[in-house]
């Protein structure tokens, strides 16, 4: 889809400076990429958040899609709770 391809650029070079490759990415490169998102950007924690999100679910497509298998893309899942109260 058009949006998961417009927001992966800027975490794919975000990847490449610091030399990660796919089969390493985990929820905690996704929370080192928020704060890295919050600290040079000027959109706001919600807009960081949702970006960040919507890069979760990029991962998890290209980690689905036999096309791009031999890139060893994981899945790992935004890094935020649910933010549902269970009381």
């Amino acid at each position: 889809p058009l949006d998961l391809k417009n927001n992966s650029g800027s975490f794919l070079v975000y990847l490449q400076e610091r030399g990660i490759q796919p089969p390493a990415i985990t929820r905690d490169t996704l929370l080192d990429y928020h704060a890295y998102r919050t600290e040079v950007g000027a959109k706001g924690e919600e807009r960081t958040r949702k970006h960040v999100k919507t890069i979760a679910r990029l991962l998890d497509r290209l980690h689905r899609d036999p096309a791009f298998a031999p890139f060893g893309f994981t899945a790992p899942g935004h890094p935020y709770g649910d933010g549902r109260n269970k009381y």
